[in-house]
């Protein structure tokens, strides 16, 4: 690649362009404005809601299979989706 003590960079970094990061980032939120939609506390422990119950009814599955699983995940899981179900029936 190169002799001992020199570095050698790879096309990708193109040295010789100005460097312009601040322009690129500021004008993308203003274009794509409907795309950057805050989500709802609601909305958001339900998306939470789902990925717990994903995780939990694959160590179930697993358990009902009598395939090896983990019982402290699957326990885990099981009083965190009851922690997110309290929260949302608060709302």
């Amino acid at each position: 690649m190169g002799s001992k003590g020199t570095t050698v960079y790879p096309k990708m970094f193109n040295l010789d362009a100005p460097f312009q990061m601040g322009t690129q980032y500021d004008a993308a939120p203003q274009e794509k404005g409907a795309l950057y939609k805050r989500k709802t506390r609601k909305e958001r422990l339900e998306a939470k809601a789902e990925d717990v119950a994903k995780r939990h009814s694959v160590e179930y599955d697993a358990m009902e299979a009598g395939q090896e699983y983990n019982a402290g995940k699957e326990k885990r899981l099981s009083k965190k989706s009851d922690r997110i179900q309290k929260r949302l029936n608060k709302l």
